[in-house]
């Protein structure tokens, strides 16, 4: 755990490791299940004598077993575990009405499908900066208890995104933020370079969408241009709903402030999410209620 209290989780590596725990050593196994699965199988052992100590064992490695979503991100090759994620949904946000029934009526309708050839669902947020398109995906992922994966595509190549997408387990949620801000998704050319293997369009469209499918997964892509992005990357099929991230009407950011801290707020313009997160943050400190973060 690191000082600002995030977690990261590693794991050990292939075959036998022994080790001591409360003076009893025991022995732990890392194998492959199946070379085409992303998930590997540890085995612990311990003396016959020790079964009390390996069912301690047990109890302190389950890690935290919270019912919140987990935040993991990809970090060096590999995802690494950030601890819980602390949201309170969509009751600490303020939507566009219409825009907050288009998406949940999306994903109500995917996380309802029941057995289908439905395997993921891809939604593009789009918006002008500061709408709150990570407050929405983190909010999402609360309501759904989904846990997060969030991967920069800046920091992975063909070869390492192959291997994220791989490892996302079903019945997660894939956040991939900004994906305008990446060459490789506005351009179909890429340097080519040995020591930097690039990312290119081809391997963006081949991990999302290619041999090996995301398996009940809700994927979630934000930018703020859309229309730079690649149409390959955005054609129907491979993009199932592409939704605008609207500003907040006067009129509802008046009636949610009044019903939030019982104070009037005679607003006149509508408002970007994070200019109505300011607004609850200033109320916080005046009127002592609670306020998170979108």
């Amino acid at each position: 755990m690191s000082y600002d209290g995030r977690v990261s989780v590693k794991s050990i590596g292939y075959g036998m490791h022994l080790f001591k725990y409360h003076g009893c050593i025991m022995l732990a196994t890392r194998t492959k299940v199946d070379s085409t699965m992303a998930y590997d199988t540890i085995t612990v052992s311990a003396p016959w004598w020790a079964k009390d100590k390996l069912h301690s064992f047990l109890e302190d490695t389950r890690g935290d077993i919270s019912t919140e979503p987990k935040v993991n991100i990809f970090e060096e090759t590999e995802w690494c575990r950030y601890g819980i994620l602390k949201s309170s949904g969509f009751s600490e946000l303020v939507l566009d009405e219409g825009f907050k029934q288009e998406l949940m009526g999306e994903v109500d309708n995917f996380a309802s499908r029941g057995e289908s050839v439905v395997s993921k669902l891809t939604i593009l947020l789009h918006g002008k900066t500061g709408t709150g398109k990570t407050g929405i995906a983190r909010a999402l992922a609360v309501e759904y208890h989904r846990d997060l994966y969030i991967l920069n595509l800046s920091t992975v190549n063909d070869a390492t995104i192959h291997k994220a997408i791989r490892k996302v387990p079903p019945g997660a949620m894939l956040l991939i933020e900004d994906c305008d801000c990446v060459k490789a998704t506005v351009s179909r050319t890429a340097e080519s370079n040995a020591d930097n293997p690039p990312l290119t369009l081809g391997g963006v469209l081949n991990a999302l969408d290619g041999i090996i499918p995301l398996d009940d997964c809700l994927v979630i892509m934000t930018t703020n241009h859309p229309d730079n992005l690649d149409p390959a990357l955005i054609r129907k099929g491979r993009v199932d709903v592409s939704i605008e991230v609207p500003l907040i009407s006067a009129k509802q950011v008046n009636e949610d402030y009044f019903e939030r801290f019982g104070a009037v707020l005679n607003r006149t313009e509508p408002l970007l999410g994070c200019e109505v997160y300011e607004l609850h943050r200033r109320a916080n400190l005046r009127y002592g209620v609670c306020c998170k973060p979108v």
